[in-house]
């Protein structure tokens, strides 16, 4: 194995000598500051079973590499500028690439359409968002339910409908076709998706009633149905126990009409969680770690923790900086009261207290007086 990721090399040249190493089996340069054209030496390299060069500047076509790999299984070319199509050395040959389990080939810009992805039986995991393929999607890609988990499309020039093929057994967690320009109605095949966890259709222009029938998906967390034409009333779930597992509901910018029927709510008990529960929730996959969503919506609790022991302490410090204050204040008002004491008693009812215990000159002198008093009387 060659691991060079996560550095900054300064001329951004590909040292062509890699191709050298004929019994590298795992080639990991992402994030390299690498640029210009992936270079073909790269051939050389048929023990290949793992092939990273995600987040560099390669551009240009991918070149045909791949006659000769027969073990490889996964190929990540995300976030770089390739463009042209995918080559035919990973897609069109019979009998190559029957391993091939993960391809990334996301946010760069290539184009054609997709017909020859459907040699690739095995693939567990597509993601080819952020590019410029057009046309249909292929209807193969539903013909993949006993492999594929992830397929990712979103983002591109998609038109025409949805294909209906997605089968029974199907082992998908995660549709998106988003941010693409399809039509029709959402295809009923996906109701054999029994597995499906994230269903993302926003901003197309899908024409549909509210799909009700997705509550006969059991582990659905996720449905975004925004900026398209569905319409009509949201109907009342046919199911007692319809979405529970669902966290996201996105049916923002269509074209819903009449009212919200309270039990469409009722029974979205992952949206009732107390925050004890959301804390331990994992609802959603990381697959290949190219989804940070595995994790918790709440924050991570070490900086929970820290953030709630700095607002308690300030909290408990300003409660015991004012209980403090307020009693040297009580002290002082009182010793105040304590020292005029005797002076409101003299003007109030004209005896003076004793002070230590001891009669004061005064109040001796008014004692007498009064006896004097009595004794004349």
């Amino acid at each position: 194995m060659l691991d060079l990721g996560g550095n900054n090399f300064i001329n951004g040249q590909f040292p062509s000598s890699i191709g050298h190493l004929k019994n590298l089996e795992k080639l990991h340069l992402r994030d390299c500051n690498f640029s210009g054209t992936i270079p073909i030496s790269l051939k050389n390299l048929t023990l290949l079973i793992w092939l990273d060069l995600s987040d560099n500047n390669f551009e240009g076509p991918i070149p045909q590499l791949f006659f000769n790999f027969s073990q490889l299984f996964f190929i990540d070319f995300s976030n770089n500028q390739l463009t042209g199509p995918i080559p035919l050395s990973i897609t069109g040959l019979p009998n190559r690439n029957k391993v091939l389990y993960m391809l990334d080939l996301s946010n760069n810009h290539l184009n054609e359409e997709l017909n020859l992805l459907c040699n690739l039986h095995s693939l567990r995991y597509l993601d080819l968002s952020n590019n410029q393929f057009g046309g249909l999607i292929p209807t193969c890609l539903g013909n993949f339910s006993g492999y594929l988990t992830v397929l990712n499309l979103q983002s591109n020039n998609f038109s025409g409908t949805i294909p209906q093929t997605f089968g029974y057994a199907s082992k998908l967690l995660e549709l998106d076709i988003s941010n693409n320009g399809l039509q029709g109605v959402l295809p009923r095949s996906l109701a054999n998706c029994t597995n499906l966890e994230i269903l993302n259709l926003g901003h197309n222009f899908i024409e549909d009633a509210f799909p009700f029938w997705l509550e006969n998906l059991p582990q659905l967390k996720i449905i975004v149905l925004r900026d398209n034409k569905f319409q009509g009333p949201i109907e009342q779930p046919r199911k007692r126990l319809a979405f529970t597992n669902l966290h996201i509901i996105d049916m923002s910018h269509n074209e819903f009409t009449g009212t919200l029927p309270s039990k469409f709510f009722e029974s979205m008990h992952s949206m009732m969680m107390d925050e004890e529960d959301k804390s331990s929730s994992h609802y959603m996959r990381n697959g290949y770690g190219y989804y940070s969503i595995a994790e918790s919506p709440t924050l991570p609790s070490s900086f929970s923790h820290n953030f709630k022991f700095k607002f308690d302490g300030f909290g408990w410090e300003a409660v015991l900086m004012g209980y403090g204050c307020g009693v040297l204040l009580g002290l002082l008002i009182g010793s105040y009261i304590i020292r005029r004491k005797e002076e409101w008693l003299v003007r109030i009812f004209g005896v003076k207290m004793c002070q230590h215990g001891k009669r004061s000159k005064k109040v001796q002198k008014k004692i007498a007086h009064t006896k004097s008093i009595i004794n004349c009387s």
